[in-house]
Formats: C-alpha cells, sequence, structure tokens
C-alpha cells in the first residue's frame, strides 16, 4: 500500500512538471508582430510604438538610443508603417524571442521607404512579449521574394532552470 501511495505522489509530481514546462510557440512573436501592425494602423507608429516596446528597449535611429524617448520625441506622423516577418524563433520558455523581415513606410504621396528590420522580444511581467531592441536598414525596393523560416523551440536539456528572479 506504501509503494502504491509513493507511485502515485510521484506520478502527480511528474504530470504537474511536464504540464509546467510546456514549450512556446513561434506563433506567439508572430501574434505580437500582428499586433503591433494592427496599432500602428490604427494608432499610428508614435503611440503604437510606445505601446508596443519595453521600458529599457533601444532603437537604431542610426545611433542607439532608448525607445521611449525617440518614440516620444517623434510627433505624430500620418505615415504608414507595414513590416512583414520573414523570419521568427522564440525560446522554449517563451521569455525571449527574435522577428525579422522587411518593412515599408509608405507617406501620403505614396512615396515609399523599404527595407529590413530586426526586433528582439521579452515577456514582461504579465506574461506578454515586449519590444526591447530595433533596428532598420533602409535599401531600394527589391523584387526578390524573399524566404519564409518559422521554426518552433526544441528543448534541448529539459532539466535547465531559469535562474531569472
Amino acid at each position: 500500500m506504501k509503494k502504491i501511495s509513493v507511485a502515485i505522489v510521484a506520478f502527480l509530481c511528474t504530470t504537474q512538471l511536464t504540464s509546467a514546462q510546456k514549450t512556446a510557440q513561434t506563433k506567439t512573436v508572430l501574434d505580437a508582430e500582428k499586433d503591433y501592425n494592427r496599432s500602428i494602423t490604427q494608432k499610428g507608429i508614435r503611440e503604437a510604438s510606445l505601446s508596443a516596446i519595453d521600458a529599457e528597449a533601444i532603437v537604431f535611429k542610426p545611433e542607439p538610443v532608448l525607445a521611449k524617448t525617440y518614440y516620444a520625441g517623434i510627433g505624430k506622423t500620418t505615415e504608414k508603417l507595414t513590416e512583414t516577418p520573414a523570419i521568427a524563433r522564440i525560446s522554449a520558455n517563451g521569455d525571449l524571442a527574435f522577428s525579422a523581415g522587411s518593412y515599408i513606410i509608405k507617406n501620403t504621396t505614396d512615396e515609399a521607404e523599404y527595407g529590413e528590420y530586426l526586433s528582439i522580444w521579452r515577456t514582461d511581467l504579465s506574461g506578454k512579449l515586449k519590444m526591447i531592441f530595433n533596428m532598420n536598414m533602409q535599401h531600394p525596393e527589391t523584387k526578390i521574394t524573399p524566404i519564409v523560416d518559422f521554426k518552433e523551440p526544441t528543448i534541448i536539456n529539459s532539466r535547465t532552470i531559469n535562474k531569472d528572479p
């Protein structure tokens, strides 16, 4: 009887640990990108960026600067930004992710600026991904079709423990 009780307790503990270690999905970072793009359409670049970035986020414009400072100072614009992710990854526990792809900024006269971007995301205390790094590289319009590469994380060593506070 004692062995059965120990086996049941061990089974329940193992089940709880396994369910607590669910692997994050790349869809999470793609959803954050989609929400950011939707917010840009509704609120504009300034307001959307201020709501999507972490308090410690850095952007390169062209020198590194705190994102909150940069976006608070740009004023309201009529430009429309569209980012299209081509590659995205997320850590197995979902606390860190990155996305990269192309962007287009169009103004009211239909002039456009083309480029590539790299964004790094981390989860905040509420579990929502916030952008902590963003860098854009402007280039002329290209006709090359981007390679889309979204991969799910794999757990190499399931005994790795996050030591963050």
